[in-house]
C-alpha cells in the first residue's frame, strides 16, 4: 500500500471516529450528557452498543444494529457510544467496557403514582443494566429487548376488573379490543409507557374469558360497530359515559392527536411529547446544550409575545 493510500485510510478512520457509525439513522449517537437524557431519564427500555470504529466485529454488526434501531423506533431506545472518542472514555470506563462491541440493555425502575422518584438523580440510580449475549442479529436483539419492556396494561377478564379500572382514578382509560390473548402487544405496552401518570390502559381478552357478547352488552356496541383493533376511550371524570372510539390504522402519532383534540392530554414520552422532540433533535446531531439553549430562547420569545399581546 502506497503512502497516499495509507493516508486516505487514516483519514477515513479519523472521520468515522469523530462522527460515529450511526449519524442520521434511528440509532442515537451518545455522549455523557445525552446518555443521561436518552437512557437514564426515561421509562423506556434502552439498548446501547459500546463500540470502536476500528473494531472489525463492530463494523460487521453495524448493519444489524441500524436495522434493530429502525424496527424498535419509538418502542425501545436504541443507542450507541463511540468509546474511541476522548469525551466518551469515562462513560465506557464507568460501565466496565473491555471489549467491542459490548451491548447492554438498560431497564428503568417500575413507575408508581404513589411513590414517584424524588429527583432525576434518584431515578438514574435505580436503573438496572445487563449485557446482551444473544445472537448478533437484528431479530435476536429486537426479540430480547422486547422481553425487557415493563407492562402497565391490565388484562380485563371480568366485569369487576373493568369497573375497578374505570373507577380507579380520574385519568383517561384506554381499553383495547383486539384478538390478543393473555399478553398485551409490544405496541400497547409501549403506548402505556408514553402516558404514564396521564392515562390507564387495559385490554379485553376476547378469545378467552371475556366474550364479544359481554363486551357489546357493556359498551353498547353492536356487531357492525365491533372492529378489531379498536380503542374504547373513557373520560376519567365521567366513566359511565359512552366511550369514544379509535379505530382504523392506529399509530402513536394518530392516537396522540386524538387524545389532544378530545381531552387536551399530551403523552409524557413518544410521538406528540416534548421529550420526543428533544430526542429527534439529538438524532439529527444536535447536542443537548444546543437543544436546551434553543428551548430557553423560544420560551423567552413566547413570554415577550404574550406581553405584547396584552398591551
Amino acid at each position: 500500500m502506497n503512502l497516499s493510500a495509507v493516508f486516505a485510510l487514516l483519514l477515513v478512520n479519523a472521520i468515522a471516529s469523530a462522527q460515529g457509525f450511526y449519524q442520521n439513522t434511528d440509532v442515537f449517537e451518545l455522549s455523557p450528557d445525552s446518555f443521561d437524557e436518552v437512557v437514564l431519564s426515561t421509562n423506556y427500555t434502552s439498548v446501547v452498543e459500546f463500540y470502536a470504529p476500528w473494531c472489525g466485529h463492530c463494523n460487521n454488526f453495524k448493519g444489524a444494529f441500524k436495522k434493530a434501531g429502525k424496527l424498535l423506533k419509538d418502542i425501545v431506545n436504541v443507542a450507541a457510544v463511540n468509546c474511541d472518542l476522548e469525551i466518551n472514555k469515562p462513560l465506557c470506563a464507568k460501565y466496565k467496557i473491555e471489549g467491542f462491541p459490548t451491548i447492554k440493555v438498560f431497564r428503568p425502575p417500575k413507575y408508581s403514582d404513589k411513590n414517584p422518584p424524588k429527583s432525576k438523580k434518584a431515578l438514574m440510580k435505580e436503573f438496572v443494566d445487563e449485557n446482551y449475549n444473544g445472537e448478533r442479529t437484528a431479530s435476536g436483539l429486537v426479540g430480547f429487548s422486547q422481553t425487557r419492556i415493563k407492562s402497565y396494561v391490565r388484562r380485563i377478564f371480568g366485569v369487576d376488573v373493568l369497573q375497578k379500572l374505570l373507577n380507579k382514578s380520574s385519568k383517561i382509560k384506554m381499553i383495547l379490543l383486539s384478538d390478543s390473548k393473555n399478553k398485551p402487544s409490544v405496541f400497547l405496552k409501549s403506548l402505556a409507557i408514553d402516558y404514564l401518570g396521564v392515562a390507564e390502559f387495559g385490554y379485553f381478552d376476547v378469545k378467552s374469558s371475556f366474550p364479544e357478547e359481554k363486551i357489546m352488552e357493556l359498551t353498547g356496541l353492536d356487531n357492525q360497530a365491533m372492529k378489531k383493533p379498536m380503542f374504547l376511550v373513557y373520560d376519567g371524570n365521567n366513566p359511565t359515559n359512552e366511550p369514544k372510539i379509535i379505530t382504523g390504522k392506529m399509530t402513536k402519532q394518530s392516537i396522540a392527536e386524538f387524545l389532544l383534540e378530545n381531552y387536551g392530554v399530551k403523552p409524557m414520552e413518544g410521538p406528540g411529547s416534548e421529550k420526543h422532540k428533544t430526542l429527534n433533535l439529538l438524532k439529527k446531531g444536535k447536542t443537548l446544550k444546543q437543544i436546551q439553549k434553543k428551548g430557553k430562547n423560544n420560551r423567552k420569545k413566547s413570554v415577550k409575545k404574550s406581553a405584547r399581546d396584552e398591551l
